[in-house]
């Protein structure tokens, strides 16, 4: 009788398992749906903003996106200013991740930076309305080949040159579009005087009497 209830229970577990493994095989994988690394970030214009905030210096003069050991992204911006001070700002939630004060003003930043007439951040954002980038990788104030400052704005696939003076895009050289050809002004028509018809029955009497 054991034996029999012992067979019975061991048949009732095997059809449990084989209805548990049927269903079990015909449900669908569930696919959760991923948001790329990209669209997470903060844009930089705020992470400028945030990192501004912590009055750490009164300009930012470069902008990096930090790399790892393999050259793979951290996840991080560095901010660095006028005065050698720096922050590290979390590229996706804007959090402090560690600051650094400045001790000593750079002569040669101070100078380039005398003679701008646009900041970084301005200049930047000016860029990436004009080529629709927003995947920054370098930002930075230098001297040009003969002194005069510039930005060097770096993208993922685009490098860019800013006159740090006047504002204007050095490289790569920006078209300025056209007016199309139905749209231009229309050419200005001389418009003469109306001839006073001539009526053939009216008397005409020279301007001198004189000569008759």
């Amino acid at each position: 009788m054991k034996k029999k209830l012992t067979g019975y229970f061991c048949l009732l577990v095997i059809l449990i398992g084989s209805v548990a493994f049927t269903q079990f095989v015909d449900q669908p994988p569930v696919e959760v749906p991923t948001i790329p690394e990209e669209e997470l970030e903060i844009p930089v214009d705020q992470l400028v903003t945030v990192a501004k905030s912590l009055d750490l210096g009164t300009a930012i003069v470069s902008i990096e996106r930090d790399k790892g050991l393999f050259g793979g992204e951290k996840g991080t911006y560095t901010f660095k200013f006028e005065n050698g001070a720096e922050v590290q700002l979390d590229s996706k939630t804007g959090e402090v991740l560690k600051s650094k004060e400045g001790k000593k003003q750079d002569e040669e930043i101070m100078k380039l930076l005398s003679m701008t007439g646009i900041s970084l951040e301005d200049a930047l954002k000016a860029v990436m309305e004009i080529f629709q980038e927003n995947k920054l990788e370098s930002a930075e104030l230098r001297a040009d080949e003969i002194g005069n400052p510039m930005y060097v704005i770096v993208f993922e696939d685009l490098t860019v040159e800013v006159d740090a003076t006047s504002g204007e895009i050095i490289n790569p050289p920006v078209e300025i579009p056209s007016v199309p050809e139905n749209e231009q002004m229309p050419e200005q028509i001389e418009e003469t005087p109306e001839e006073t018809p001539i009526d053939e029955n009216e008397l005409i009497f020279p301007e001198n009497p004189g000569n008759f």
